[in-house]
């Protein structure tokens, strides 16, 4: 790129840049700790918590595999499960199984 004079030394970097950002927020979208089939409205009781990724993500999948709504939620330095209030004496007796 003859026109950008001495500032072409900074296209290529500046492109691997952006490209690497983009697949970083893309990553960031698809594997986030939040997604669930929960209302905004359902109040939430932590099951399980504050305790490891492998932990909280073996839970889910026992509560989805007993019928039971969940979210897990990142709590910055560690997890948790939350499931609604309605539900919570299930996702006990689901917990208790578990361990």
């Amino acid at each position: 790129m003859p026109s950008w004079g001495s500032f072409s030394y900074a296209f290529g970097p500046l492109f691997a840049l952006c490209a690497l950002l983009l697949v970083v927020w893309l990553l960031r979208r698809t594997f986030r700790a939040n997604r669930s089939d929960l209302a905004d409205d359902d109040v939430l009781a932590p099951v399980l918590g504050p305790h490891t990724w492998g932990e909280c993500n073996q839970l889910a999948r026992d509560l989805r595999a007993a019928g039971i709504r969940h979210r897990v939620v990142d709590l910055q330095s560690s997890y948790q499960v939350q499931v609604p209030a309605d539900d919570l004496a299930a996702a006990r007796v689901v917990l208790a199984s578990h361990r």
